[in-house]
Order: C-alpha cells, then structure tokens, then sequence
C-alpha cells in the first residue's frame, strides 16, 4: 500500500477518540503512523523528539502515546519516565514502537513506565491489535 492509495474506511472504525501522540524522529515513519491511525479513525498529533513529547503532554490530554525507542536526545524509555513524573501510572497509554529486539526489551520498556511494544515496521493489523487492548479505557475517556 502506498501512502497515496485510495481506503476505505470502515465505519466502525471511523469514531471520535482522543488524541494519540507519535513520537518518532523520522519523517517517513511519523507518516505511516498517521496514515494508519487516520485509517482506524484516530487523530495523530505528532512531535520529533522526547522533549517535544514531554511539552505536548504536559499541555494536552493524550489518552495513547505511540514512541520510537531510538531517537537522538532523550530516547523513548526516557521519554515514558518524563511522561510519568507527569502524568502517573494511570494514563497515559504508552506503547514502544522500535525497529530493534534486544534482550529484554519488553522489560526495560516495562520498567520505565510504559505498557506494550510493537516492533516495526508497523502494519495495519499490528497497529489495530495493539490499540484493540486499550479500548475499554479510550472508550471511557470519550465519553
């Protein structure tokens, strides 16, 4: 698929929802998340960098944070640990999003401070089964 391509929108899928906040250095990838978020009928604010996610956190309410792990500056395990000083434990939603699988990846991600890791590159079906085992608490922020 294309980024270009023409979707088609399921209507289930094309409901309201809070915001989700992508982190990621790279042009390319903040694309494609967008891009699939949009198709799953979620609206994507994206920053480049930690810091800028830190900033945007602290000024709107992201029920849902997608983050790159690798990125120069402040990485993604830093990035979960600043939202959390923040936020707590409560919300917001936080999922790695990496290219790499190191030896315990899963349980530093964990450790500091978020809930899941995808591997990339993302599909539509990842994306959509990672998000699908958070609804019940992006359904209860909507309403």
């Amino acid at each position: 698929m294309q980024l270009s391509d023409p979707i088609d929108l399921d209507p289930m899928e094309n409901r309201l929802t809070p915001n989700v906040l992508v982190v990621d250095d790279n042009p390319l990838h903040q694309e494609l998340m967008k891009h699939l978020l949009r198709i799953l009928g979620y609206r994507a604010v994206i920053v480049r960098s930690g810091e800028e996610a830190v900033e945007a956190i602290s000024k709107d309410n992201f029920v849902i944070v997608l983050t790159d792990v690798a990125m120069p500056g402040m990485d993604g395990l830093e990035t979960a640990r600043q939202i959390r000083k923040i936020t707590g434990y409560e919300e917001p939603w936080i999922i790695a999003v990496s290219a790499m699988k190191w030896p315990n990846a899963y349980n530093e991600c964990l450790a500091a401070g978020m809930n899941d890791y995808m591997l990339k590159p993302v599909t539509l079906d990842d994306l959509r089964n990672t998000l699908a085992r958070y609804e019940a608490p992006l359904a209860s922020a909507t309403s």
